[in-house]
């Protein structure tokens, strides 16, 4: 069972605490501000890992998180196209995808155009760090949308084990790669506190336990169930 420090239970202050390793009383919202604290990411030259180190995230507001201007990190997140002139046949093709597909999140892109930037991005390449940021269960859980959620539930299982295997398929990351997996904070306990998290959300503290599975609504088969 993990818990996040931060008292906070929420996106800013979880990531921030996550990359930093301690929770920082200064991030108290997720408004867009560069966060104060330096992050594991700022040591990037000293680790002799200048341009070998990435991020892909569905949420615009990572660019702050990871403060791209004192790290000088390269971070594509929201809506924003991929730049540059060497782009791949598939990153012009996801760009098209994202500039013309309808959003349902003004600051937060689908998972699954997210995920394959970083697929293309990782085949390009090859970072030696590369950072995931996804957020479609969050977003359906605040909309109260538990078919959808469990849907995005499931396609994350099913792209965590595609990064798996092109990982492995590649002989200097086979054997060599670790993999961690994290989450911001935990949702709030059954019934109706799935949908949430925060301060006020009891059991939203509790990331990766028990109490931040939600239990299935009672409305949620009259939606159809998730396919």
């Amino acid at each position: 069972m993990a818990r996040v420090a931060n008292g906070k239970n929420f996106s800013y202050p979880g990531y921030n605490e996550m990359l930093t390793g301690a929770p920082d009383a200064r991030i108290d919202s997720n408004a867009k501000r560069p966060t104060p604290t330096s992050t594991s990411w700022s040591a990037q030259p000293q680790a002799g890992l200048r341009g070998k180190v990435a991020a892909v995230c569905s949420w615009d507001v990572f660019p702050y998180i990871l403060n791209v201007q004192r790290s000088g990190l390269p971070v594509n997140a929201g809506w924003v196209p991929l730049a540059g002139e060497s782009l791949t046949p598939g990153q012009l093709v996801l760009n098209r995808m994202i500039a013309q597909s309808p959003r349902v999140w003004e600051n937060s892109r689908y998972d699954a155009f997210t995920f394959q930037v970083a697929m293309e991005q990782l085949r390009r390449d090859a970072p030696r760090v590369l950072y995931i940021g996804l957020g479609d269960t969050d977003e359906h859980s605040h909309n109260g949308r538990y078919d959808h959620y469990l849907r995005a539930a499931r396609h994350f299982d099913a792209n965590l084990k595609s990064l798996w295997d092109e990982l492995q398929s590649r002989p200097e990351s086979r054997g060599t790669t670790t993999m961690i997996v994290t989450t911001d904070h935990g949702r709030g306990d059954p019934p109706r506190g799935w949908r949430d998290h925060g301060v006020k959300t009891a059991g939203s503290e509790a990331s990766g336990s028990p109490s931040s599975a939600p239990t299935p609504p009672r409305s949620a088969s009259a939606r159809g169930p998730p396919s």
